[in-house]
């Protein structure tokens, strides 16, 4: 799960350009399981964890004239470092 929320401020500097700047706060929640062998009873390994961090966006607007709006936008990479746990379950064969 991931959930991001984008507050964003902009501003009108004249009638041909727009500026807009904000922050995104990024909620992540993680919870995997998967196998660690191509086996029919593999190991497996599970990952859970969870964190909240947070990166900026931008982005600018230019009207020429109207009926043309030409944009651009920036999008930080937001990283997470996940806390957690992490277990391995090994299957029990039975005779």
């Amino acid at each position: 799960v991931s959930i991001n929320a984008t507050p964003v401020l902009g501003f009108k500097l004249n009638d041909m350009i727009s500026v807009g700047i904000g922050m995104q706060i990024e909620y992540f929640d993680v919870d995997i399981e998967t196998a660690l062998a191509p086996t029919a009873t593999p190991p497996r390994q599970r990952l859970k964890g969870d964190d909240v961090n947070a990166g900026f966006v931008a982005g600018v607007t230019l009207t020429p004239f109207d009926g043309t709006t030409i944009g651009i936008g920036y999008r930080s990479m937001v990283k997470h470092s996940l806390n957690g746990s992490q277990s391995f379950g090994i299957p029990v064969v039975t005779p």
